[in-house]
């Protein structure tokens, strides 16, 4: 099953107060120069049914409605990088939550949508009922071809917390948030962890690797090849811009890909 994160390397964005840059020209450019292996930027738009440029403090790089996509799109198309989105969601105002995923999958130039769902406080809070409310009403505004991935924490009872069955119909990758250092495990650990829990759901499974809380930068290069060569991923995404800096670049630009990699038959598990 292809996704368009194949032979990939994604670095996610959360908001503009998180990063050095003031304008999209200085963040793609600093993309270009640091890591010029990185092909994708998933930029958060939404927490819950509010757009993330509520939250932020950077008119340049604040999301506060579909319209402001398409100039993420254009730079980032400039300096030959995709847009990707993901958002939080909440199960709380169902409506309000799905509108804003179905309206920026909607949006010229976006190339997938993650959706993040975690148990706990400011996270996912609502039952089985609203996963499956929420996740229909999402696929039923936007186009059947159009790719959706599930972000997730995939440790202990996380999974069942989301009602992970739910998302599952109707998502097309599994995005496993690896996060070895807060785990307090190695990051070969932490990988296979994730791709046992979630290597029986068949779907293509691209691990989010730690790039904050100063974690060792080879970790992060380390981690890289273990997904791509042990266990097949398609590609991997790196959380996140505004965490990273020399060493974390370098780590980055250390990191090999190749169609084969996109080719590899994940082992069983």
């Amino acid at each position: 099953m292809s996704t368009p994160y194949d032979g990939k390397i994604g670095l996610v964005y959360w908001t503009g107060q998180s990063v050095r840059e003031t304008s999209l020209e200085q963040l793609a450019q600093t993309i270009r120069d640091q890591m010029p292996n990185a092909r994708a930027v998933l930029v958060k738009v939404a927490d819950g049914a509010d757009w993330q440029g509520k939250y932020d403090t950077k008119p340049a790089l604040a999301i506060n409605g579909f319209g402001d996509i398409p100039k993420w799109v254009n730079v980032l198309n400039q300096y030959n990088l995709e847009f990707h989105a993901w958002v939080v969601l909440k199960g709380i105002n169902i409506n309000g939550e799905a509108n804003r995923v179905r309206e920026t999958c909607n949006s010229e130039g976006v190339r997938s949508m993650l959706l993040d769902v975690e148990s706990g406080p400011g996270y996912f809070s609502g039952g089985a009922a609203a996963a499956r409310d929420l996740i229909q009403k999402i696929r039923a505004g936007i186009s059947p071809q159009f790719h959706l991935g599930l972000n997730l924490d995939a440790r202990g009872a996380h999974p069942k917390h989301i009602h992970i069955q739910e998302w599952l119909p109707h998502v097309q990758s599994l995005h496993p948030m690896v996060y070895h250092k807060d785990f307090g495990l190695r990051v070969d650990v932490a990988l296979a962890d994730a791709f046992r829990v979630l290597g029986g759901f068949g779907l293509p499974i691209i691990p989010m690797l730690q790039a904050y809380n100063n974690v060792l930068p080879a970790d992060i290069t380390t981690g890289a090849k273990i997904s791509f060569e042990t266990y097949g991923a398609p590609g991997v995404t790196i959380f996140r811009l505004g965490t990273m800096g020399a060493d974390e670049y370098a780590a980055v630009r250390a990191i090999p890909t190749s169609s084969r990699h996109a080719r590899a038959t994940r082992p069983t598990i």
